[in-house]
């Protein structure tokens, strides 16, 4: 008899804890270091960023539940106690934004190949804006789509613009360009960056939902166990450790409270 799904390891699980454990890094070098050195924290901490996105896209599920409207409101008045900026607005406003467009703005974009790319260049365009307004803006609705695309990758339509690498690679180089300006890494982060993210969007282009039975050897165990509570809890862990870094930030800076800016 099979285990329940609950009791096996499975391949949104690996993604997620990769993605948790690359994101903690990040965060821990935005949060707590300073001059050039975070640089390097967020150079690895980028490599999983597509993650959380494309798994968006590549979900059936669009509802937006109690626990992401809580979280995002959470993470809004953490910032105006803790006095950091307002704008962009967390990424759970972001996901927010994506459950409830992501099915109609697929269906504009798989009219013709014409639309497909003109929207997705589209995309480019608005990132200035739209990254000013929630957290990574339309490369996050861009990397949603190429979850979308892989999840239907079987439908005529997609077949037709999926085939081959070229939205995958279009992703990647709209992420490795934003990530420059918006950063100005140095060559050797970059390097780490693109072929770092290179690989985890070689892995996602060849996602799929899969059960894995648990080991039963203990150390392999506990690992499994870890890793589906990372993969299974992403959006307590995301609010929790983020009004922690951003509270012990303020205790060590001796920064005042409510002495927020817009941007």
């Amino acid at each position: 008899m099979n285990k329940p799904v609950i009791q096996q390891l499975t391949s949104y699980d690996l993604y997620k804890a990769f993605a948790v454990i690359i994101m903690v890094i990040d965060h821990i070098g935005a949060y707590f270091l300073y001059d050039n050195d975070y640089l390097w924290f967020k150079a690895v901490g980028r490599i999983g960023f597509p993650i959380w996105f494309f798994l968006i896209g590549y979900s059936r599920g669009r509802q937006i539940g109690a626990g992401l409207i809580i979280g995002a409101l959470a993470l809004f008045f953490g910032d105006l106690v803790f006095g950091r900026p307002l704008f962009p607005l967390n990424a759970l406003v972001t996901i927010i934004f994506i459950r409830l467009m992501i099915d109609p703005c697929m269906r504009l974009l798989l009219k013709n190949k014409t639309f497909f790319w003109a929207g997705s260049f589209l995309f480019i365009l608005l990132m200035p804006f739209s990254g000013s307004v929630a957290e990574y803006g339309t490369l996050a609705l861009a990397l949603a789509v190429f979850g979308w695309l892989v999840r239907n990758a079987g439908e005529e339509s997609v077949q037709k613009i999926l085939r081959g690498t070229g939205y995958r690679d279009f992703c990647l180089l709209f992420f490795v360009i934003t990530m420059y300006v918006s950063y100005l890494f140095t060559p050797e982060q970059m390097a780490v960056i693109t072929v770092g993210t290179g690989a985890v969007m070689w892995g996602l282009h060849r996602f799929r939902s899969k059960n894995y039975p648990m080991p039963d050897r203990l150390p392999l165990l506990w690992g499994a166990k870890i890793c589906q509570f990372m993969g299974r809890n992403t959006l307590e862990i995301y609010v929790i450790h983020l009004l922690m870094f951003k509270a012990t930030n303020v205790l060590l800076n001796k920064t005042s409270l409510f002495h927020f800016t817009w941007l």
